[in-house]
């Protein structure tokens, strides 16, 4: 997967949705840690619960977004 790198620098400390696919549709969550480790090749890290559903499916499917939430 091809990430757009002008997005990466966009990060900052704020709120994130993060969207995943799920067994029978797609699924969200909101974390407030999404960082950029690497530029390239380019690695993000998202902190949340592994308690967490949209957690079990990314260990699932290996897929996952990353919309940020506005202030608005």
């Amino acid at each position: 997967v091809i990430m757009n790198q002008e997005i990466l620098r966009n990060l900052s400390y704020g709120m994130y949705a993060i969207g995943v696919k799920g067994e029978t549709k797609p699924s969200a969550c909101i974390v407030n840690t999404v960082v950029q480790i690497t530029n390239y090749p380019s690695i993000i890290a998202v902190s949340m619960s592994h308690n967490n559903y949209s957690h079990d499916c990314i260990v699932k499917n290996g897929i996952f977004t990353v919309s940020v939430l506005s202030e608005d």
